[in-house]
């Protein structure tokens, strides 16, 4: 998992560590001032996503039943976790995403303009996703989620954050 702040976590954290510096007070709780927006990738196709899969989305929700999801995905269709979504007050979303607009004007274009070349290796959807994980992080923030990731207990991102960002 990696944790990162984009401007309203950033607001949210900064107005948590001013109130947490009254000794007399707990910290905020900021699942309680802010859902927690997680993120995930999937660019293979719909047969590949395994109930293995679907169980670690749902152990997000189990543990931060506030959250957002987004699922970063050209290959899933629109109404893929319907079935989830619609017997619970889950919010995922799939999102559609281009890599040549996400990589333009930064250095990962350079990646994407050579990515006939890289398209050849069996391993060019996990270096699509590594590219996709890392242009979105700077661009929204967030916390990544690997889809076999499964949650036995709520993260602490105050910890998380004071330690730098990373979990």
């Amino acid at each position: 998992l990696r944790v990162t702040t984009g401007n309203s976590l950033e607001t949210l954290v900064a107005a948590a560590a001013a109130r947490s510096t009254d000794y007399g007070r707990a910290m905020p709780d900021l699942d309680e001032l802010s859902p927690l927006r997680f993120f995930a990738i999937w660019v293979t196709p719909p047969s590949t996503f395994s109930p293995r899969f679907h169980r670690s989305l749902e152990s997000v929700f189990k543990h931060h039943p506030t959250a957002h999801l987004d699922v970063l995905s050209n290959s899933l269709p629109a109404t893929f976790f319907h079935s989830l979504t619609s017997r619970t007050n889950h919010s995922i979303k799939i999102r559609r995403y281009d890599l040549a607009s996400l990589t333009k004007g930064t250095r990962a274009e350079v990646w994407y303009a050579f990515r006939r070349f890289w398209s050849r290796s069996a391993f060019f959807p996990n270096h699509e996703a590594d590219l996709l994980r890392l242009l979105w992080l700077a661009e929204h923030g967030g916390v990544y989620l690997d889809t076999d990731v499964i949650f036995v207990r709520p993260l602490d991102v105050r910890a998380a954050l004071a330690g730098g960002g990373g979990v």
